[in-house]
């Protein structure tokens, strides 16, 4: 299981356990949502080895039985992912997009893969992506790492595709003799930009 989900407890089958008295040491647990016998969803937020274990007792005749019952849950590290926007574009022209992925210090296995994907387009595999978005305006793009256990963490970051540059000339003079002077304004604009 993946630090910060919920692994589920319960005592089988629960016919058979209508009058049992269950007592339940989650062993750590940071947050638990149960009664009786269960089921319980627990919660550990700190990666390690957990052993819960539950004493049933069973009225029996004129005895009470007990028993026993313990497990091992293996909580896995969540990775820790970072990602950011190295450029921008216009539409049509890739951006630089850039990521990082790791395991906490000291913790077991490592990252099986990186991917990342877009409010456009396929997902695309790796830590530094170039994808080209088609329409100006404000992307999202979301880098997700998945661990060796199958834990994963997401990062997304707003891409901004600027809108093409409207390029806009004109002369004050459109005919004339040699020597003539000509002044060329530029009255391009460029959306999006100050």
């Amino acid at each position: 299981m993946c630090q910060g989900s919920a692994v589920v407890l319960k005592v089988e089958p629960l016919p058979l356990m209508n009058d049992a008295v269950c007592t339940w040491d989650f062993n750590n647990a940071d947050s638990v949502i149960g009664s009786g016998c269960g089921p319980y969803q627990v919660f550990y937020t700190n990666p390690g080895i957990y052993y819960p274990s539950v004493v049933i007792q069973k009225p029996l005749c004129n005895d009470t039985v007990s028993r026993t019952v313990s497990g091992t849950v293996t909580v896995n590290p969540q990775p820790i992912t970072h990602a950011s926007v190295l450029s921008v574009n216009c539409p049509g022209v890739p951006v630089t997009l850039a990521a990082s992925s790791s395991l906490p210090n000291g913790s077991p296995g490592g990252i099986h893969s990186n991917y990342w994907f877009y409010d456009e387009g396929f997902p695309t595999d790796g830590l530094f992506v170039e994808p080209a978005f088609t329409s100006a305006g404000h992307h999202l793009a979301n880098f997700v790492a998945v661990s060796d256990s199958g834990c994963r963490d997401t990062s997304t970051v707003d891409v901004q595709i600027l809108d093409a540059p409207q390029l806009t000339f004109n002369c004050n003079v459109l005919s004339g003799c040699a020597p003539v002077t000509m002044q060329f304004n530029d009255h391009s604009t460029f959306p999006g930009q100050p």
